[in-house]
């Protein structure tokens, strides 16, 4: 009989049981200038983990990158409200803000991912992508970013 029930509960789809997501109230943030993946993943290794079906509809994470500051700044659902994507999307923004009375340029990337499919998705997402985005370099796009925009701007006025 034991058997039998035990046997019950373990063909009972995730969907009604629910998948694990990451749990944390606040950001974290990362020195790019020092990042250590291997530290990295331990500390996210090391938040707690929740059942979405208890506090949301599905697991969620963000990850900001300030290449002007050198910051990684990760934040899971529960840290922030806004996100409108559905299961299995993503979304990746790329912001530049350009100064014409500086030499300056800031540089932003945003990497947003909802998923549902499997435990802990949110943290396998972060630990896929953050190798790369860490490592952009925009010095050769910024140069000819900043040439075409600026000499375009003096001819139109």
């Amino acid at each position: 009989m034991m058997l039998l029930l035990l046997l019950l509960l373990l063909s009972i789809p995730e969907e009604i049981v629910g998948i694990e997501c990451v749990h944390t109230d606040t950001t974290k943030e990362w020195l790019l200038d020092d990042f250590n993946y291997d530290k990295f993943r331990l500390e996210i290794d090391g938040y707690p983990s929740y059942d979405y079906t208890d506090n949301s509809d599905m697991c969620r994470v963000e990850i900001f990158v300030d290449y002007q500051s050198r910051l990684l700044i990760i934040s899971f659902a529960d840290s922030f409200e806004w996100s409108q994507l559905v299961d299995g999307e993503g979304r990746f923004d790329f912001l530049i803000v350009l100064n014409q009375s500086s030499t300056e340029v800031e540089y932003y990337n945003v990497l947003e991912y909802a998923c549902n499919d499997q435990n802990k998705c949110d943290k396998l997402f972060v630990f896929k992508n953050i190798d790369w985005l860490q490592q952009i370099n925009y010095t050769i796009f910024q140069t000819h970013l900043r040439s075409l925009l600026f000499n375009n701007s003096n001819q139109i006025g």
